[in-house]
């Protein structure tokens, strides 16, 4: 039986020299996001060992990717309640 409290990850890597592979992330978090959200399946990043530099080589190599891999996502993902929406201002007050 699986713990009720154990959340789980998705972690997207990619070439660190490779631009259009770190754009190709952003395309497969945005299909993995949409598809989770028809099946009521709820995310959210967990971005900061991918976006502060200094972990960055820690975690990578926590995770044994090696030296041609650099994390660009790390994503939970699971069952959860609704939350709230953010309140938007109108687009005319933010077009110029």
């Amino acid at each position: 039986m699986q713990d009720k409290f154990v959340t789980p990850l998705a972690l997207r890597f990619s070439s660190p020299t490779r631009t259009t592979k770190r754009t190709g992330s952003g395309r497969c978090y945005e299909r993995f996001s949409l598809k989770n959200r028809t099946l009521g399946i709820r995310n959210a990043f967990l971005n900061q060992p991918v976006e502060v530099t200094a972990i960055r080589p820690q975690f990578a190599s926590w995770l044994d990717l090696g030296p041609t891999a650099r994390p660009n996502l790390v994503v939970r993902f699971g069952r959860g309640r609704t939350m709230p929406l953010l309140m938007r201002r109108p687009v005319q007050y933010v077009l110029v």
